[in-house]
């Protein structure tokens, strides 16, 4: 007799396929006869990187492409972030498990290692969270303010940022 098979699919930014497969960890331990296998998809925010979300038209840039895979029966289930899910639900689908939150903090990403208290006046924090522009130069003080920027996932923020030191450090820009 062949197990049941679920097909879950998540989006391919390293933090997505982390937190998809420590969900099925305890998926499988739940249910060891399942056999779970993990799709990944590139979504439109994924794709369109040049610009702040706040610009694109429509909704669900980072799950659109997610629930297409879902409504079309190409996966059984779909992991993302709840903060990227519109308020506003496909028909036929549904929010159907919240699993323990891990440590929710935001990450600062800075050249020479710069403390957040530390930051120096005029100091720009670019940040794709509406919160966080709202809030970014009111917690860390005065002259510190905040920019939007669509920056993508967390490992092209550190991607592109490691690049812009190295280009800085050998006399380059950009």
């Amino acid at each position: 007799m062949t197990s049941p098979q679920i097909r879950v699919v998540t989006r391919g930014s390293a933090l997505a396929v982390a937190q998809t497969t420590q969900l099925v960890d305890i998926l499988k331990k739940q249910n060891p006869d399942v056999a779970f296998t993990i799709h990944t998809l590139t979504t439109t925010g994924d794709r369109v990187t040049d610009r702040p979300l706040s610009q694109f038209r429509g909704i669900g840039v980072f799950v659109k492409e997610l629930e297409r895979a879902l409504a079309h029966n190409e996966a059984d289930l779909a992991v993302h972030s709840l903060k990227d899910v519109p308020v506003e639900r496909v028909d036929g689908l549904m929010l159907a498990a919240f699993p323990a939150r891990q440590q929710p903090f935001d990450v600062l990403l800075t050249k020479d290692n710069v403390r957040f208290a530390d930051l120096p006046h005029g100091a720009v924090i670019g940040t794709s969270s509406p919160a966080g522009l709202s809030s970014s130069g009111r917690r860390a003080g005065p002259g510190v303010q905040g920019s939007p920027r669509q920056c993508g996932h967390a490992d092209t923020k550190t991607r592109r940022r490691s690049l812009q030191w190295h280009h800085r450090r050998r006399g380059r820009h950009g």
